[in-house]
């Protein structure tokens, strides 16, 4: 059976006086900024409790979907929002929810429940990430689950040209438009008769966008800024021509390698093209590249027997715990290395850590320069200088569990 719910949201006329407040101030004031625009259909006035599900590339995503949407939305949010103490009582009255990034939460989930009885919308981003080439990642197998066993309907939103408009590796903004396409994707009556695989193919698929291919459908659409490739290193770290490793760096519109000279510049379509006109890459194939790249790496080093082999280090890191709605805690600072049995950490205090890939689960980025995993029932996070890329240690110790 299904969760029993009320048809309508119970909340008070303060709550929605508090929305069209919102509305009207800050939300109006981002959705000018970043030109946003609706698609409205029949998703738009679905009445009664469901999940909305979206795409997530921009970090204003929630901003602009709700701003744009009749009704007030509970987020599920990552609960770094939480530690700012004036925030909480205001996070907690509209209905937002707290969920450790990718862990399993069961206090999330018991919000979810609570708010859906209530006839409230739950708002959900499936890929449990913002993405940074602006291609939907995989969908969080949980996700159907929840949906299996909430048995209410489902809308997807895809977000079209957000990414472009601020990608997650970059500093400055880019006006352009951002584009709200609303759907209804499942009805309460077509999940009673799915399986969570069913379900889970159908929101994959309505989820599914590419923001190069939605330049390119859109040619007229033009994205300005100053530094279009501007700390594009903070995402792809190993050069397409010479394989080497944290050296990329970027200048305004130019990539490039600071071992073998090789440049890019960066285009209106989100791609990296040579002047020459003798090469092209989307975000997405770079990526594809550089992870196929460290793996080899990896397993030539593991083949070989080199356990203290170093993929790459970074000086001055800092090494904070993580405690749930407490400050970040510093234990010390030392120098990060990347090895093929996971992470290396000699800290200015004298010690020596190590921390094994098999021991480490819930590996995360947090604000772009902080790279957050779970150690033996701890939390933790390495916090990064500028234009040091947290996502090489988070993808090189996806290559180093594999082994």
């Amino acid at each position: 059976m299904g969760i029993k719910a009320n048809r309508a949201d119970q909340r008070g006329f303060s709550y929605f006086l508090l929305l069209w407040f919102y509305k009207l101030t800050f939300g109006l004031y981002m959705n000018l900024k970043c030109n946003v625009k609706m698609v409205k259909n029949d998703a738009y006035k679905l009445e009664g409790p469901y999940i909305l599900l979206a795409n997530h590339t921009h970090n204003f995503d929630p901003i602009f979907i709700q701003t744009l949407w009749p009704r007030i939305i509970c987020y599920v949010t990552n609960d770094t929002v939480w530690k700012i103490k004036p925030l909480r009582k205001i996070l907690d009255k509209v209905g937002l929810i707290a969920k450790k990034k990718m862990t399993t939460d069961s206090a999330a989930v018991r919000g979810i429940l609570t708010n859906i009885k209530k006839g409230r919308i739950i708002g959900i981003f499936p890929e449990g990430m913002r993405s940074w080439d602006g291609c939907t990642k995989e969908i969080i197998p949980s996700t159907s689950s929840l949906i299996k066993k909430l048995k209410v309907p489902v809308v997807t939103v895809r977000l079209k040209g957000a990414m472009m408009s601020r990608p997650r590796w970059a500093m400055d903004a880019r006006r352009g438009r951002i584009v709200v396409e609303p759907k209804i994707a499942l009805r309460a009556e077509q999940i009673k008769e799915m399986t969570a695989e069913e379900i889970q193919d159908v929101i994959s698929k309505e989820l599914s966008h590419s923001e190069t291919a939605f330049l390119r459908e859109n040619e007229r659409l033009k994205y300005r800024g100053k530094n279009m490739a501007e700390f594009l290193e903070l995402f792809l770290f190993v050069c397409r021509d010479c394989g080497s490793m944290a050296k990329m760096r970027s200048e305004r519109s130019r990539f490039f390698c600071t071992e073998c000279g090789s440049e890019y510049i960066f285009d209106r379509d989100a791609t990296l093209y040579k002047e020459d006109g003798k090469a092209r890459y989307t975000l997405n194939a770079w990526d594809e590249y550089q992870k196929k790249e460290t793996k080899q790496v990896m397993d030539q080093a593991i083949k070989e027997g080199q356990d203290d082999f170093v993929l790459f280090e970074d000086p001055d890191v800092s090494l904070l715990e993580y405690i749930r709605l407490e400050p970040l805690r510093l234990i010390t600072k030392g120098t990060l290395r990347m090895t093929p049995r996971g992470m290396d950490f000699t800290g200015d205090d004298g010690k020596k850590r190590v921390y094994l890939t098999e021991d480490i689960s819930g590996a995360n980025i947090q604000k772009n320069n902080q790279f957050e995993f779970t150690h033996e029932g701890r939390t933790f996070r390495f916090l990064f200088n500028e234009r040091v890329s947290p996502y090489k240690w988070q993808l090189s110790l996806k290559c180093a569990r594999t082994q």
